[in-house]
């Protein structure tokens, strides 16, 4: 997460303020996208500075 605060201040910002569950939110707002997309989706999270042990976390969450 420190990766993220220095590459994506804002992103941090917003996800250390959630009050509501970030998994949920996430599986809310990705249930619809198709395999392509969420590898893009992942791809560009990952160049925004989140950790990939972080994405692959999120990967099993989401698709469960």
């Amino acid at each position: 997460m420190n990766q993220l605060k220095v590459k994506n201040p804002q992103a941090f910002q917003m996800l250390s303020q959630n009050q509501n569950n970030p998994i949920d939110m996430l599986r809310n707002t990705l249930k619809n996208y198709n395999p392509d997309q969420l590898n893009n989706y992942f791809k560009q999270a990952q160049m925004m500075g989140f950790p990939s042990e972080v994405l692959e976390q999120i990967k099993k969450e989401v698709s469960s």
